[in-house]
């Protein structure tokens, strides 16, 4: 046996690194490093190909980064937006193709460089976050502290009852994974309508999961994030957070009744 009883840590792609630690998505992160804003232990990171060994001193702009994300500059407070995106708007700070993107939307509002917190697909619509605050981006997607989020879905037609409890129960992917137990329930008014509250987020995850189980998507919107709904926000509006608001995510909600998210849903159907 060698005489090191620990392993020394191996350096990780810095864009990786900093994205696990809260400060925006890979991408997002690139570009800090391509703009020469990104310094590990005093240097400045030499190239999108820079790595740093975890526990690394490692600046964004002059501010340090830590297991939470970014340190505040100068005690200044954070930005929280909530966001209902519409249909084919990226949830992404830029987009290489020139899209539109849920940073454009706020972007006449807001005077500070928010990111996306998480993602919703490109045709999904609802609710999402933007901050600029790495810690509070990590507790809200972290699988660790499972933050419900909740979704209205018009199915191509009524799923039956085993397709219900397979939902509930979990659901194989076309990958092999295996979906956490979900909470799902069926609209009085609208068979084809569900309620389906998730504590993961998978790439398409309730696409996926109701591809599996043989039935067709034709609207998916995100209408809560925890404690957060929708009321009061049509498709491209957004409003400021205050801290406690921001902080109601990490509440649960058993069940959400807007009835005029339901109505946005249908219209989007086509």
């Amino acid at each position: 046996m060698s005489g090191d009883s620990h392993a020394r840590p191996e350096p990780v792609r810095l864009n990786k690194l900093l994205a696990g630690m809260g400060v925006g998505s890979r991408r997002h992160c690139d570009r800090l490093i391509a703009e020469g804003r990104v310094s590990v232990d005093g240097a400045r990171a030499a190239g999108l190909g820079a790595k740093a060994l975890p526990g690394a001193r490692i600046e964004v702009d002059g501010r340090p980064v830590n297991a939470g994300g970014l340190s505040p500059c100068g005690g200044a407070p954070h930005t929280y937006v909530l966001l209902y995106k519409p249909l084919g708007v990226i949830s992404s700070a830029d987009d290489q193709f020139g899209r539109k993107t849920v940073v454009d939307l706020v972007a006449g509002g807001i005077n500070k460089r928010v990111f996306p917190v998480g993602r919703l697909d490109y045709n999904s619509a609802g609710l999402i976050l933007l901050t600029d605050d790495g810690g509070y981006a990590y507790r809200a997607t972290h699988p660790k502290f499972g933050v419900q989020k909740t979704y209205e879905v018009v199915c191509d037609r009524p799923p039956d009852g085993p397709a219900l409890e397979r939902l509930r129960s979990g659901v194989a992917l076309d990958d092999g994974y295996v979906t956490a137990p979900a909470g799902v329930s069926r609209d009085a008014k609208n068979p084809a309508l569900l309620r389906i509250t998730l504590r993961e987020g998978r790439n398409r995850q309730i696409r996926r999961m109701l591809e599996a189980c043989g039935y067709g998507v034709k609207a998916l919107t995100r209408v809560a994030i925890g404690g957060l709904g929708a009321k009061g926000l049509a498709p491209g509006g957004w409003r400021a957070l205050n801290e406690a608001e921001a902080n109601l995510i990490f509440q649960e909600r058993s069940h959400i009744i807007d009835s005029g998210v339901c109505s946005r849903a249908k219209r989007n159907e086509a």
